[in-house]
């Protein structure tokens, strides 16, 4: 379901934003880049460590050091350029699913739309333009640079520590990944009735809103305030009860990260402490796994945006499959007969 709701939405995308795909490579040329070159920034200070330690020639330090120094600002010029390209491709993405929203309703049959509540319709609307475009970059900006990173990690930690590290720290973290699926999937059912719950608000709110001069004129402000507060506190009871199961299963998460993280600094000191690895690798794996660390964050708190956006993506792509009208192209093209008058007089 999810994946033919994402093939629609990108095909509608693609319609109305014609350079789309052109954008997207490039974007993800940039993600390549900062992904290699924040990767090397902590093999450079392992090598000026290492250096200083071992009194190598000054001049040698001097040019890491300046290396250094120029991969990063190299690192954060790319990353901000990549921040810009991906502020519009967002703004085109979600504007681009509006108007195929719009598009899409005002070709709808008239009973069509007579049954679907206009509050709830752009409700979902909005919030599924975000979703396309928060699920496209979650893969793009999250995942994506990740696995890059890890690919990049695993294969510098194999030439200057070992195989056998380098495997269990690409173990470790493929469990983390497996992990996160799994609350991926169990997330998910927290967001559905979150969902629906804030539709049936906003949709009450509007009723109200529509309704104000009969509400006035019958006298029944309090009333209907009162009736209101009761929906609101529904809501309230639902919200609290889905946020609070997706923060336990956060919090089970992040004890598999801090798990990850003790267990490979824990090895690390103990080969620093036998003489099997250097000053310099010491600094080099724990910024390698501080610098995981973060992104694996990031991936719990994508990972359950992912769920609730899928689930505002498929509930929207239903009404792509509403009936339409079809119009008769024959009549529309039948030839219109043509007459004239003559000697009319207008009195």
């Amino acid at each position: 379901m999810f994946l033919k709701a994402y093939k629609e939405m990108w095909r509608v995308s693609n319609k109305f934003y014609k350079n789309e795909r052109k954008h997207l490579v490039l974007l993800t040329i940039l993600v390549v880049f900062t992904s290699l070159i924040t990767t090397i920034l902590p093999y450079f200070i392992k090598l000026i460590v290492d250096s200083t330690h071992k009194n190598e020639n000054i001049n040698y330090i001097y040019i890491l050091v300046i290396s250094y120094c120029c991969a990063w600002l190299l690192s954060q010029t790319i990353d901000w350029i990549k921040n810009a390209l991906s502020g519009l491709i967002a703004a085109k993405q979600e504007t681009t699913v509006l108007i195929a929203s719009l598009d899409n309703y005002l070709k709808l049959t008239k009973t069509k739309q007579d049954k679907i509540d206009v509050g709830i319709f752009n409700a979902e609307a909005v919030r599924a333009s975000n979703a396309f475009s928060m699920i496209t970059f979650a893969f793009l900006l999250v995942f994506l640079p990740v696995i890059l990173q890890l690919f990049f990690i695993t294969y510098i930690l194999s030439i200057n520590i070992s195989a056998y590290f380098s495997l269990g720290f690409i173990f470790a973290s493929f469990l983390l990944f497996l992990i996160s699926v799994l609350i991926n999937k169990k997330s998910k059912r927290y967001y559905e009735p979150l969902y629906s719950i804030k539709n049936i608000l906003n949709s009450k709110f509007l009723e109200k809103i529509n309704n104000a001069y009969e509400i006035k004129v019958n006298d029944a402000t309090n009333f209907e305030v009162n009736n209101f507060k009761r929906n609101v506190n529904t809501f309230v009871e639902q919200s609290f009860n889905s946020h609070f199961k997706i923060a336990c299963l956060m919090i089970f998460q992040i004890s598999f990260i801090f798990l990850f993280m003790l267990g490979f600094l824990l090895v690390s000191t103990k080969l620093f402490a036998i003489g099997k690895i250097t000053t310099g690798d010491m600094v080099m794996i724990s910024s390698y796994i501080m610098m995981l660390t973060t992104p694996s964050l990031m991936i719990s708190q994508q990972i359950n945006l992912l769920a609730g956006n899928i689930v505002a993506l498929e509930k929207f792509y239903s009404y792509f499959n509403l009936e339409k009208d079809q119009l008769n192209r024959a009549l529309l093209h039948k030839p219109i007969c043509k007459g004239f008058f003559s000697d009319i007089i207008f009195k």
